[in-house]
């Protein structure tokens, strides 16, 4: 996903910019250590990358994620790969 694409739908919808966050992933940790991750969908690589949890998500703004992990505790969270 693109940065802007991800500005244009903060503007849109408020509450990505309160309840998203942003991480970089240098493999240097794993999924199960930053989301408590059971399993995931989808390819995760190094780079910056866009989360939000599955409670505060909503369809109509972004595009289809780019990793859907389970959590142990917090359902799911969704990522998209900013380049």
């Amino acid at each position: 996903m693109k940065a802007w694409d991800l500005i244009k739908a903060m503007v849109y919808d408020s509450d990505l910019a309160e309840f998203g966050g942003t991480v970089i992933w240098d493999a240097s940790f794993t999924l199960k250590d930053y989301f408590g991750e059971t399993r995931h969908d989808g390819q995760i690589e190094p780079g910056q990358w866009f989360y939000i949890y599955e409670e505060n998500y909503s369809w109509q703004t972004l595009p289809t994620p780019d990793v859907v992990v389970e959590t142990e505790y917090s359902g799911k969270v969704y990522l998209w790969k900013i380049d």
